[in-house]
């Protein structure tokens, strides 16, 4: 009987506890963020039943812990209507709270990364007690500090690397590389991620520019944990763009045209002007007796002496055989010489006409191959660069598919 007895008080002191348990309940937020070196909130309220009136606070304890199972270490608590010294940067959020005060939340004054982690709150009442755990996320902003070459100057057709410096951000991040046209270049970069004295992460991203496939911009991006841009650098290697530069090919392309155009313009001009010197030549020679026959001079000796005495000149016409003769050697050079004089200008006309589209046909076949790789993939492109560099490694840019940039 008297172990019977015993085991009926058990069972109801246990009854008595769990009703007043379910009496009280402690109501926290799950997740907190809190910025680095500002103020955080962790979120927790008492709430009771309606038929419980006036309760009053008896303890309140706020643990970190390393788990959500772990029992944790103490930062604050209220014992018998007395304050606990807190470690510091921790108090409750309310600055006059007292054992009637129902809000229980915590603030964290300077918040470090060391604050990062799960927090547990526990309460007992005169009605009741009650617990929850709650987590809180620290975060700190990225931010870019510099961006330089190595060497110093970019020389194009040269092996050469951007290094992008990043620090004081929390939880890691990542640094990512653009060029001018928001294609990803991440993949040919290596980041290397160092946390410092405080838990502050410096991020260093080496980006290796392959010779011949240098853009004249990239752009260093920072992005936190989860995803987000907070930072980002223009770097300016002072090169053309590849699609703004010329192969050697185009450039020899050019060059032969202009050895086959240039001779060409200075050899129809010569023979243009030789045959307009003929032509005039020609017709001064033709007009020349005409001015002969047309001036005559004679000397008449007057009656009755031997003395000669002032002459007269008397222009005579020429004959209409001459005149014929003259205008027929008049019209069989001129319009001979203003033929071909108008057929060879004609003929370097169309020659430099044909070499213009011959080369503008070379220059279209140039961009459909410039333009091939992108549409082929990445390996396509690797490939291509690789055969030109004679087997250097450059990596090709991702796909845009995931391109922060057009949610910016």
């Amino acid at each position: 009987m008297a172990s019977g007895g015993t085991l009926l008080f058990i069972f109801t002191a246990l009854c008595v506890t769990a009703v007043k348990s379910g009496f009280v309940k402690v109501e926290c937020k799950a997740e907190n963020v809190g910025q680095y070196g500002q103020q955080s909130l962790l979120e927790c309220v008492i709430k009771t039943s309606t038929d419980i009136k006036d309760p009053t606070i008896r303890m309140v304890a706020w643990k970190k812990l390393t788990s959500p199972e772990d029992e944790g270490d103490p930062v604050l608590g209220f014992n018998r209507r007395k304050l606990d010294r807190p470690k510091r940067g921790y108090r409750f959020a309310e600055p006059s709270w007292n054992e009637k005060n129902m809000n229980v939340s915590l603030l964290i004054t300077n918040t470090a990364v060391a604050d990062d982690g799960y927090y547990k709150c526990i309460v007992i009442t005169d009605r009741g007690d009650g617990n929850k755990v709650t987590n809180l996320k620290v975060q700190a902003k990225y931010s870019i500090s510099t961006v330089y070459s190595i060497p110093e100057k970019i020389v194009p057709n040269t092996d050469s690397t951007l290094v992008c410096e990043s620090r004081g951000g929390y939880p890691q991040g990542t640094i990512r590389w653009f060029d001018e046209e928001k294609h990803d270049w991440t993949k040919s970069a290596k980041m290397e991620a160092k946390q410092s004295d405080d838990g502050l992460f410096q991020l260093t991203s080496r980006l290796s520019l392959s010779r011949g496939s240098t853009f004249s911009k990239y752009i260093c991006a920072v992005f936190n944990a989860s995803g987000g841009k907070e930072d980002e650098k223009t770097f300016d290697t002072n090169i053309p763009p590849p699609s703004a530069r010329e192969s050697p090919g185009q450039f020899s392309n050019k060059v032969e045209i202009y050895k086959i155009v240039v001779p060409l313009v200075v050899i129809g001009s010569l023979i243009v002007c030789g045959l307009l010197i003929y032509g005039w030549q020609s017709r001064e020679i033709t007009n020349k007796p005409n001015r002969e026959l047309q001036t005559t001079t004679e000397k008449r000796r007057l009656p009755g002496g031997n003395r000669e005495h002032n002459t007269t000149e008397h222009p005579k016409e020429p004959c209409s055989r001459q005149k014929a003769l003259l205008s027929t050697a008049e019209e069989r050079h001129l319009p001979l010489v203003l033929i071909i004089s108008i057929s060879t200008i004609i003929l370097l006309f169309i020659i430099i006409l044909i070499l213009l589209m011959i080369q503008k046909a070379r220059k279209m076949k140039s961009h459909e191959r410039k333009a091939r790789p992108s549409l082929q993939g990445s390996n396509d492109y690797v490939y291509e660069v690789m055969m030109k560099t004679n087997g250097c490694p450059a990596a090709a840019p991702e796909q845009p598919t995931q391109n922060p940039y057009e949610l910016v």
